[in-house]
């Protein structure tokens, strides 16, 4: 009966990852390599850069770098 199972992949989910730096530079290979941007590249308020890709399974990877 797994076809009754719902398929929560990415359903609420976002995976994180901070970088210590050269986090504009991963962006633009990133987006070259044709990832889907879901929010491109911000600088917050409070001093983090981030940018939010889609993986093929739906799952919101966030990437961050915190400003010096």
């Amino acid at each position: 009966q797994e076809e009754n199972i719902p398929d929560f992949k990415g359903n609420s989910v976002i995976v994180r990852f901070i970088l210590s730096k050269g986090l504009r530079n991963y962006f633009e290979m990133v987006k070259s390599r044709g990832a889907h941007v879901l929010k491109p590249i911000e600088t917050m308020p409070y001093g983090l850069t981030r940018f939010y890709v889609l993986d093929p399974d739906g799952y919101q990877i966030k990437f961050a770098e915190k400003e010096s």
